[in-house]
């Protein structure tokens, strides 16, 4: 059914309705813009837009899902093992608090269940776990992750076990932190010792005494293994180096070289000194000095990078030399991933250009009223739209 279709039935109905009957006529038009609402998400099933080079071949965007999801609805991380997880704020009670001094103010409490959709928008699995709730604005940590390798953490009676993606309980719940699985090992904390575990849940790293600082990291990441070795804070000293996957410490740096060191990714590493970021290798020489103020790590051979540009922060793309691939120019930026990255540009602090680029600085997918968007992830992303007032929700795909 068309749009014009729609309309047409519409006036129709609108004509044949009485003047005294007003109620009535607004029903109608009411249920007509809801229709033509619904099919402006619909009706562009599988429809391409935009295309670029990609391995040298052309590949094509289109959306392979276009659909309405409630404004409660949150996508958390990105597409992993074919499963994108959801946060759905289910239940907001409000009620009087009362402070020492006797004011009497509103309170709301949230909260959150959490399921995972396939490629298709349907749900595949709905783990039972903790339904967390908060006091806004306040926020706790979820309950349930991102799957990893096959596996996702979920909490249940305040302890995260995992799970796969049948649902089905594979690592029992005894662990009260959890990092996420990356080449079949996962960092966890029980009982107050942490350590790796396989996927079995066997503790396979058992003495990290000397490197319990990963625990209070703030906002830093906790510790996983990328291309054999993980980034760890020696307690004994306060320096970083990387552990292997025995637990042997393998490189460590003199202390106060670096504030921070992060994983490996293509064979670089972010250090961090005084507020400045660079890149080093497994040799732990600096291969990229250390001039930008913020970065992320390499992906698909290119690293988002920030430097101070006429007094702002702006973001460009350098490559694994430390050369400028593509100009400093954007006010955020994301990784690449599937041939393409996510940036905002800002001209005069009035206007700005959203969207998708190619590895040349070209802009691919311009968004119009996007709500959210993330990285691509195995081909797909999930985007929202902003129409008539809410927000619709599809999942793109790369097709070569």
């Amino acid at each position: 059914m068309s749009h014009r279709v729609v309309q047409a039935v519409g006036a129709e109905l609108v004509d044949k309705a009485t003047q005294e009957d007003k109620g009535m006529k607004k029903k109608i038009l009411f249920a007509v813009i809801l229709c033509a609402f619904l099919l402006s998400f619909t009706s562009c099933r599988e429809t391409t837009i935009g295309t670029f080079e990609l391995d040298g071949t052309t590949a094509s965007v289109v959306w392979r899902v276009r659909q309405i999801i409630s404004l409660n609805v949150e996508p958390i991380g990105v597409f992993n093992d074919g499963l994108l997880l959801i946060q759905e704020r289910v239940v907001s009670d409000k009620h009087n608090y009362v402070d020492i001094f006797g004011n009497v103010s509103e309170r709301r409490t949230t909260n959150y269940k959490y399921y995972y959709i396939d490629k298709d928008g349907k749900v595949a699995v709905q783990p039972e776990h903790d339904l967390k709730s908060h006091q806004f604005p306040y926020r706790d940590p979820i309950s349930v992750q991102p799957f990893s390798e096959g596996l996702a953490a979920v909490e249940r009676n305040g302890k995260f076990g995992f799970i796969n993606t049948s649902g089905d309980v594979i690592i029992p719940f005894e662990f009260s932190i959890v990092s996420s699985f990356a080449e079949g090992l996962c960092y966890v904390v029980k009982d107050g010792i942490d350590g790796f575990i396989d996927k079995t849940g066997e503790m396979v790293i058992t003495d990290c005494s000397v490197y319990s600082g990963l625990v209070s990291f703030g906002d830093l990441p906790m510790p996983r293994f990328s291309e054999g070795l993980a980034s760890v804070k020696s307690e004994q000293d306060d320096t970083w180096g990387f552990i292997d996957k025995t637990g042997n410490m393998v490189m460590t740096f003199n202390n106060y070289e670096y504030d921070y060191v992060g994983n490996f990714s293509e064979g670089l590493a972010i250090a961090w000194l005084n507020q400045k970021m660079g890149f080093i290798d497994k040799t732990g020489e600096l291969i990229i000095p250390m001039e930008y103020n913020k970065t992320n790590d390499f992906s698909e051979g290119l690293a988002h990078v920030s430097k101070t540009v006429d007094h702002s922060s702006k973001y460009g793309y350098i490559d694994k030399k430390g050369e400028v691939i593509i100009p400093f120019k954007y006010t955020h930026a994301l990784p690449f991933s599937g041939g393409l990255a996510i940036v905002h540009e800002e001209f005069n602090n009035r206007t700005s250009e959203n969207g998708f680029i190619d590895k040349t600085g070209k802009l691919v997918i311009p968004f119009t009223d996007v709500y959210s968007s993330t990285p691509f992830s195995e081909g797909l992303t999930l985007m929202g739209e902003r129409k008539f007032m809410r927000i619709g929700y599809g999942i793109l795909e790369i097709v070569q």
